[in-house]
């Protein structure tokens, strides 16, 4: 049977310590030293970006946050196609659906290239 390796002790380390190495990458490519992945800074920042308030340090639209609406975007779509191509019934196993992904990936890709929309 398959096995949520993520749910494992040691797929729990691993996803934070994939997370740790993320925020030190950033911190090194030009994030400011006290913060790495910040939801609090980056509402902050998205605020001064958006005129919400006048702190010229924090006045700008960070990139990284563009970043993860558009990754949630193409994942939310590649969900929407992969589960349409496994044609889901209630008996249907997650595994299926995930099986579909990088052929989902692929029609967006393909949608990008040819800019011709699907209708699924």
């Amino acid at each position: 049977m398959f096995k949520n390796f993520f749910a494992t002790r040691w797929g729990i380390i691993g996803v934070g310590g994939l997370i740790g190495v993320f925020a030190a990458l950033l911190q090194k490519l030009g994030n400011p030293g006290n913060m790495g992945i910040c939801v609090a800074c980056f509402e902050r920042d998205i605020a001064g970006a958006v005129g919400l308030h006048r702190a010229a340090v924090v006045q700008y639209m960070r990139p990284e946050i563009i970043g993860f609406v558009l990754g949630s975007l193409v994942a939310a779509k590649a969900n929407r196609l992969a589960g349409y191509y496994a044609r889901p019934t209630p008996a249907t196993q997650v595994i299926e659906i995930i099986r579909q992904i990088p052929r989902a990936l692929e029609e967006i890709l393909q949608e990008k290239v040819t800019g011709k929309a699907t209708t699924k």
